[in-house]
């Protein structure tokens, strides 16, 4: 007489494999989630507002006939400054670093 050795239905490997994709699963699900939330930077400072456009704007738009605007922060985006000088060159550029946003 012969003694079964395996369970009926689904076997202790195919189990484990199961498993093994849920978790998977579970952790792509989680990290789509936590990866599409938007990260917001602070908003730009006063001081920050001004050395950008003492030290950044009027040298940048010097060639171009001088500043026509400046905002800062923008209004669309609290951690850019903004500006336009007089022949219609533009830029948007981070608060922190003068570089293009």
């Amino acid at each position: 007489m012969r003694t079964r050795t395996h369970r009926e239905g689904v076997s202790w490997g195919a189990g484990r494999i199961w498993t093994f994709f849920v978790v998977v699963l579970v952790v792509v699900m989680c990290s789509a989630l936590v990866g599409t939330q938007s990260v917001r930077a602070s908003s730009c400072t006063s001081a920050q507002c001004t050395a950008a456009y003492r030290n950044y704007v009027i040298y940048v738009c010097g060639p171009h006939a001088g500043v026509g605007d400046f905002e800062c922060p923008a209004s669309w985006e609290p951690d850019d400054f903004f500006f336009i000088c007089h022949d219609g060159y533009s830029e948007q550029d981070d608060c922190g670093t003068n570089a293009p946003s």
